[in-house]
């Protein structure tokens, strides 16, 4: 799938839905069956978030977007239950896993977001600092562009600007 925005939005959704429901199934077999269809689509949406990180990252800093993907990984991962463990002491376990599920939920519109503004916002990435570090100079200059890209009404093929 190209737009792994998609895959992220789902796992969430479905994780977040199960999270929701989970306070008030009783047994054993009811969480864990609901469980059982929730964790799969959430392990997606971790790699697809991995996919998405390395996507945009420059080739050169890939290695730096992976390590900055999993220090927030393992910050949430940490913190989440300390969080939402308070909210369970003070308000109870349903409201804790409705917390936790609105903050998922909150995620999953705020991916839905960036997946699905407008091309023409999130067309253009930001320029590094240092445009070597991306291997090429930056757009600075009107009707620069790269290959496939559409500049002015006019697609880029190449590196240089030729009729449709």
């Amino acid at each position: 799938m190209r737009r792994p925005g998609v895959i992220v939005i789902a796992g969430l959704a479905i994780y977040s839905v199960a999270l929701g429901v989970l306070p008030h199934t009783s047994g054993f077999w009811e969480p864990t069956i609901l469980l059982t269809l929730a964790v799969p689509p959430a392990a997606a949406a971790f790699i697809a978030l991995g996919v998405a990180f390395n996507g945009f990252a420059a080739p050169q800093a890939r290695g730096l977007a992976m390590g900055l993907y999993s220090t927030v990984l393992f910050l949430g991962l940490g913190g989440g239950p300390a969080a939402f463990g308070i909210v369970m002491e003070r308000a109870g376990y349903t409201w804790g896993f409705t917390a936790c599920a609105a903050t998922g939920a909150t995620f999953a519109v705020l991916v839905a977001l960036v997946t699905w503004l407008p091309a023409a916002l999130v067309r253009h990435r930001l320029q590094p600092a240092d445009p070597l570090l991306e291997g090429r100079v930056g757009r600075e200059e009107p009707g620069q562009g790269l290959p496939g890209e559409r500049v002015d009404d006019v697609e880029v093929r190449e590196g240089r600007l030729g009729d449709r």
